[in-house]
């Protein structure tokens, strides 16, 4: 797992070096927004030294789609924030008229939303998950 501060070059060279001192790793799989970025610039930067390695990342985006399209990272997994969104709202909403209604404190168990796998060939049906008016992806 990397994840650095607020420096992308810094995490771009943390992730550089760990992987020219461990040629063996053949995967990279980044849970957030900022790690993402600096995979599709390291890719960017040197197309042809990992192209046998798959690379998996978090949060689609204008960055993280443009690296998709050119085939820099070969998996996006969307969180669909406006469904997590919406989720926590009804969830509460719920709990809230139970217990006004005198009901059980006890919430709703947790509530699993299933994340959107977004590859080159099914980018196009995902169009509403990207907008470059939403900054908070990119950090």
């Amino acid at each position: 797992m990397l994840e650095r501060g607020e420096s992308i070059i810094a995490l771009k060279d943390q992730i550089t070096q760990l992987l020219d001192q461990n040629p063996e790793i053949d995967g990279l799989f980044c849970i957030e927004g900022y790690s993402s970025r600096a995979i599709s610039l390291i890719m960017e930067e040197h197309p042809e030294s990992y192209t046998q390695m798959h690379k998996v990342v978090f949060d689609l985006n204008d960055d993280t789609s443009q690296a998709l399209q050119n085939g820099y990272v070969d998996v996006v997994l969307e969180q669909r924030p406006q469904t997590m969104g919406t989720e926590a709202v009804r969830v509460l909403y719920e709990h809230c008229n139970q217990v006004a209604e005198g009901g059980s404190m006890e919430r709703e168990k947790d509530v699993l939303l299933k994340p959107e796998i977004i590859t080159a060939w099914n980018e196009s049906v995902t169009e509403p998950y990207i907008s470059g008016e939403l900054s908070w992806h990119v950090y």
